[in-house]
């Protein structure tokens, strides 16, 4: 170590110690904790004054009970007005009995000044030791001293009423305490800011400001601290992390599922960045599930989507490609029930003949686009859970897996489809793209979601309004080859052939029964299309298909039986 030899050196070495003056050895955790919660309550808190007043009348009051045995009453915090009248009289009674003690009942102007001085003192005293600490444990004891002193403020405890709900995840649980720590400090400052200067002549509006920020950033710690703690309990009691953890990690684990370099060293990349970021914490504040804006997914094999069944219900999915065999179906590729299938998952007979033949008619004439992106649960990509069980587009998996085994153009038009969306099919034998389902249900809401995305979500035509329009798909050829107005009959088979050939295929599945001969449903519709063909009058016609009076369904009966004759 170099010593000093000259008077340049000496000067130098006074003029760096006058500039940074030793200040002390580090005071601790311990000494921190209790200086910073003095000053917190002597100082910063609302209700600072009205304490460090009722500490100077407690200081006075044992200073008289020591000199006359008397208990003075105290008059700072009575709720009678003349407290302080009644204690003077008192102090005064016993004063002329003892005129040569050197006790003085402070008057409101002496409480004033010893109640700031105290203040000061604490201020003071807290500050040295924040100068004097080197240590992560003295920066730890402050802020848990300045914390706990804050829990004492009035303002403070009246906003703890407002925190964060129980089912709240962690970062909003820390987002709602600084909040609401910032509003409260807010609040604190605005009405102690007068006399904290007037104790303290350095304090600004830039350190009332600073200890806004400062409870912004303890609410967010204690709160998100104390609800990381208790799902750790959680777990520990129950053996599962709570499902705002399990939320998280399955955010967590769908972001994994995206490359590093997915955006682009460019201006337009960092803003797709910055957005997908924004959009990501603008759902986890508001406790929604997290989806990423299309962008975010552009070179991965996954993409985030949202489809709607019949009833206005919504699900989030994760477009992706799987490989077809890796599908769990309700059926097999020869139509058979597959064992391992819920039959409460599937809602339609895929042996009936009419589902062979969409099935038959899909892989013939594949239409790539048609089995897409599609917020519409019963079209576009098939519906799977996450436990691979296709929960809406059984027939089309089954039509899929039959294009791949007979192989030739549609299954090389599917296979292009999903390269000219960006996915890489590479290695796959039969690639499939799914819209896998990553919200959560229960049993009961994942049967109902099943039976509601098998369903249309066009309004059906009244029983009128289908008898007009199927009406127009009798044309003469058609009705030459009707004989009789037995539908059913042998000799109608053709004509009822010709007639569901022209109605969609989607339409035909309850008017066929399982062996693909007309059913109940069928027959009435096809009676119905007569009659619209036949009288053509609305009113009359509501009257005969859609009135429950038994005299007027007779009527309706008779009119169906002169058909044959009409058309």
């Amino acid at each position: 170590m170099p010593m000093l030899v000259d008077d340049q050196q000496m000067r130098s070495a006074l003029q760096l110690a006058a500039r940074s003056p030793f200040e002390g050895v580090d005071p601790g955790f311990v000494e921190r904790l209790q200086s910073d919660w003095t000053a917190m309550r002597e100082f910063s808190n609302s209700n600072a004054g009205h304490r460090n007043a009722l500490a100077t009348q407690n200081d006075f009051q044992v200073r008289f009970f020591k000199e006359s045995g008397q208990r003075l009453p105290g008059w700072v915090d009575s709720m009678n007005a003349n407290a302080m009248e009644m204690a003077q009289k008192q102090f005064d009674a016993w004063k002329e009995q003892h005129p040569d003690s050197d006790l003085a009942f402070p008057t409101p102007e002496q409480l004033a000044q010893q109640s700031d001085e105290r203040g000061r003192s604490a201020r003071a005293g807290s500050e040295a030791l924040a100068r004097r600490s080197t240590s992560l444990s003295s920066a730890v004891g402050g802020f848990l001293g300045a914390a706990a002193g804050a829990m004492t403020d009035p303002v403070n405890l009246l906003a703890s009423g407002f925190g964060a709900s129980a089912s709240a995840g962690i970062l909003r649980t820390a987002l709602t305490e600084a909040g609401i720590n910032m509003a409260s400090e807010a609040l604190v400052q605005g009405a102690t800011y007068d006399r904290k200067s007037r104790i303290d002549p350095t304090f600004g509006l830039d350190d009332a400001l600073m200890e806004v920020g400062a409870a912004g950033v303890g609410g967010a710690v204690l709160g998100g601290g104390i609800k990381g703690l208790a799902s750790l309990w959680h777990r520990a009691k129950t053996g599962e992390w709570p499902r705002h953890v399990r939320d998280t990690a399955s955010v967590l684990t769908r972001e994994a599922a995206v490359p590093e370099n997915r955006f682009s060293k460019s201006v337009q990349g960092e803003s797709a960045h910055r957005a997908a970021l924004a959009k990501a914490i603008d759902d986890l504040t508001a406790n929604r599930p997290v989806e990423l804006p299309p962008e975010a997914f552009a070179q991965a094999n996954a993409r985030p989507g949202r489809v709607y069944d019949a009833d206005g219900n919504s699900i989030g999915v994760r477009y992706e490609v799987v490989d077809a065999n890796s599908l769990v179906t309700s059926h097999g590729d020869d139509l058979t029930p597959n064992p391992a299938f819920p039959p409460e998952l599937q809602p339609r007979d895929r042996s009936r003949a009419l589902s062979q033949d969409q099935i038959a008619g899909i892989a013939a004439n594949l239409q790539p686009e048609r089995l897409g992106f599609s917020p519409q649960a019963e079209s576009g990509a098939p519906i799977v859970g996450p436990d691979g069980i296709v929960e809406s587009g059984n027939g089309r998996v089954l039509a899929l897996r039959r294009a791949y085994n007979q192989g030739g153009v549609s299954a090389d038009n599917y296979r292009n489809f999903l390269r000219s969306q960006n996915f890489d099919v590479e290695g796959m034998s039969n690639p499939v793209l799914i819209a896998r389902r990553v919200t959560d249900l229960e049993d009961a809401a994942r049967v109902g979601f099943v039976t509601a995305a098998n369903r249309s979500t066009a309004m059906r035509l009244g029983a009128t309004e289908q008898a007009l329009s199927d009406a127009r798909l009798l044309d003469t050829a058609l009705l030459d080859s009707l004989d009789g107005p037995d539908i059913r009959a042998t000799g109608n088979q053709a004509f009822a052939r010709g007639f569901m050939s022209k109605l969609p295929r989607a339409e035909q599945g309850s008017l066929v029964d399982k062996d693909g001969f007309l059913s109940q449903d069928g027959e009435r519709r096809i009676t119905a299309a007569l009659m619209g063909r036949a009288y053509g009058e609305p009113v009359l016609l509501g009257r005969a298909l859609e009135d429950t009076d038994n005299n007027i369904k007779s009527i309706a009966g008779a009119l169906a039986e002169l058909l044959g004759a009409l058309v």
